[in-house]
């Protein structure tokens, strides 16, 4: 059973330490990201909610399915990212 309350914590604190950052590794290294990843493949659904508000959590859904459904050309297009990804999550019969 997932910890949700651990994981909007989890979100919250990376998306407070990170705000003024712009830089990947900073962002995408975060020990947060790390955690919210060893939460396991139950954790996908919040990553999906989450996605909606930080194109970002694509990294994490990356490294929890093994996947990415997103065109190279989209690279930066937060927009299209998030699209990309919740096709992905609708085909999988997943609620978003």
């Amino acid at each position: 059973m997932i910890d949700e309350n651990k994981f909007w914590e989890l979100i919250n604190k990376w998306e407070f330490d990170t705000r003024h950052s712009s830089e990947a590794r900073d962002i995408l290294g975060h020990p947060s990201v790390s955690e919210v990843i060893q939460m396991g493949h139950e954790v996908i659904p919040l990553v999906l909610r989450a996605l909606k508000e930080n194109f970002h959590l694509a990294f994490a859904l990356h490294k929890l399915t093994g996947e990415w459904p997103v065109k190279d050309e989209y690279a930066g297009n937060d927009e299209k990212i998030i699209d990309c990804w919740m096709k992905w999550a609708r085909k999988r019969g997943y609620q978003v």
